[in-house]
């Protein structure tokens, strides 16, 4: 459902951008932007999420639960953008992020009944990438990048009490991941308009240690991973 809806939102954008770019006079837009070391920017994304599971061998032996498997998740943005351009074709880009996104367990019982669980995130997030850009062929270039990020969990349920926390499969509140895409790059009469997508890895599991709980138990690690769709505005 969330693959056709996304589908459908990037079909209306890349129309829009066309019709946009059909009423533009000819001629090349912002023709010193690139000579100008420092923008500022504001950004908004969509994002999808969820984790890649390594299971616990105890799996194998559990009279009640038979697989567990995460689940894609959709939810959304918003950040600042400050972009250096050092070189001709390299920039150093830093972009603050409020994230929001949600990320759920989904365990298939031996009863034949599913059980989910859900973590909620709520990310103060702060990536920091190299962008190593094309050409520019009159209003458009394309470009990729790659970088990393600390993300922060403002919501996080580490801290559960003992009570609540029987029910849930608790999770670190901070990790580092890396980041990697590519995108587009649109330069209209007022300022420059970017389509992007990222990948994000984490570079390690935030599944908090020592838990003793049924759902927590037959998992060895999770990995926190997400698709961003971004809008950049600079």
């Amino acid at each position: 459902m969330f693959d056709l809806f996304g589908k459908k939102i990037s079909l209306s954008i890349f129309l829009l951008i066309a019709l946009y770019g059909l009423t533009q006079p000819v001629g090349t837009n912002l023709p010193n932007y690139d000579k100008e070391w420092l923008h500022f920017g504001i950004t908004l994304n969509s994002n999808v999420s969820s984790y890649k599971i390594y299971r616990d061998l105890s799996l194998n032996t559990d009279d009640s639960i038979m697989t567990v498997n995460s689940t894609r998740n959709p939810g959304f943005g918003v950040g600042i953008i400050s972009n250096i351009a050092f070189l001709d074709y390299f920039d150093l880009r830093f972009i603050p992020t409020l994230s929001f996104a949600t990320r759920r367990i989904t365990y298939q019982m031996v009863t034949g009944l599913p059980a989910s669980k859900a973590t909620e995130f709520i990310n103060v997030e702060f990536p920091m990438h190299l962008k190593v850009k094309s050409a520019r062929m009159d209003n458009f270039r394309f470009y990729m990048l790659g970088g990393g990020k600390y993300s922060y969990n403002m919501v996080s349920n580490s801290n559960a009490t003992d009570e609540k926390a029987r029910y849930l499969v608790i999770t670190n509140p901070g990790f580092w991941a890396l980041e990697y895409g590519a995108g587009t790059d649109f330069y209209f009469e007022m300022f420059k308009f970017s389509l992007e997508v990222k990948l994000t890895d984490g570079m390690g599991s935030i599944l908090k240690d020592g838990q003793t709980l049924r759902y927590a138990t037959v998992i060895d690690k999770l990995i926190p991973k997400t698709i961003l769709f971004s809008l950049h505005f600079e």
